[in-house]
């Protein structure tokens, strides 16, 4: 009787303690990130109305972060994720590159075919992309920013094609 009370008395906080450091240890093994918010314009100096932001470590582009766009071009929070699914709030130190996802627009915004017009069904009216098609890649948006950042906050000013 005295050995199963023994085994009872260990093993539950044993296997308690076992499971706390495993649980910790996953989170930890991210490299230490820092904050981040800001704000998106447009060549026009407008803010970019919604979308999503993304960035990419220089140092480990199996790190990348994540914010949404609000319709006021602002980002409050962002999210660094690894290939292998997990994540944590703010961004590593170092460089990132940058790429946005502009937002969806509706039909009542322009995006669909003028029901006035002849043809309707067949012929197409677009608003000009919001955002120069470059920016939608690390490759081509030639955009980066240093982490930690100062106040924890950047202002992402685009230009217009071609500049």
């Amino acid at each position: 009787m005295r050995l199963v009370s023994f085994w009872r008395s260990w093993i539950s906080p044993l296997s308690v303690a076992v499971a706390c450091v495993a649980v910790a240890g996953c989170g930890a093994d991210f490299p230490k990130t820092y904050p981040l918010s800001g704000t998106v314009l447009l060549p026009n100096g407008k803010p970019l109305p919604g979308g999503k932001i993304e960035f990419e470590s220089v140092a480990d582009p199996n790190l990348r972060g994540f914010g949404e766009l609000e319709k006021d071009g602002t980002f409050a929070r962002v999210y660094t994720y690894r290939s292998d699914g997990k994540e944590t709030q703010g961004l590593i130190a170092g460089e990132h590159r940058v790429r946005f996802e502009p937002p969806v627009r509706d039909e009542e915004e322009g995006g669909g075919r003028d029901p006035g017009e002849e043809g309707y069904g067949s012929v197409s009216r677009r608003k000009p992309p919001l955002i120069d098609p470059r920016y939608r890649s690390f490759d081509t948006s030639g955009l980066k920013i240093t982490i930690p950042a100062p106040d924890n906050r950047v202002t992402i000013q685009l230009s217009k094609p071609g500049h």
